[in-house]
């Protein structure tokens, strides 16, 4: 089953602060297993959880429109180092799916990225 997490490279953890994942995974899976890495000063940190997401309760649409933008800033990251045509398809695509107005809005029009 194919899932996708993101952010990939979440902001730095505190005491005060939750981590935030949001997830896409096909309806049927039943449980979902992810690891999260990271250091506490010289301390390395390695942590791996299970979710048992068929328990789970169907999320609102805030939750699916913060998926689409950490999607959205993945894509951009991607571009950044990338310059791909094809990222700049795909984040069109998922702006127009979820009806986000979203940056490089001048590249996403351009005639060479007409379908």
């Amino acid at each position: 089953h194919a899932c996708e997490g993101l952010p990939v490279m979440p902001s730095n953890l505190y005491l005060d602060r939750p981590l935030e994942l949001f997830c896409r995974y096909p309806k049927d899976l039943d449980t979902m297993v992810f690891q999260v890495t990271g250091r506490a000063g010289t301390t390395e940190c390695d942590m791996v959880f299970t979710l048992e997401v068929r328990k789970a309760k169907s999320g609102k649409e805030d939750i699916r429109n913060a998926w689409a933008w950490q999607k959205v800033y993945q894509l951009i990251s991607d571009h950044t180092r990338t310059q791909s045509l094809a990222t700049l398809r795909e984040l069109r695509q998922v702006g127009n799916t979820y009806g986000l107005r979203i940056p490089y809005k001048e590249e996403l029009l351009s005639p060479s990225l007409k379908p």
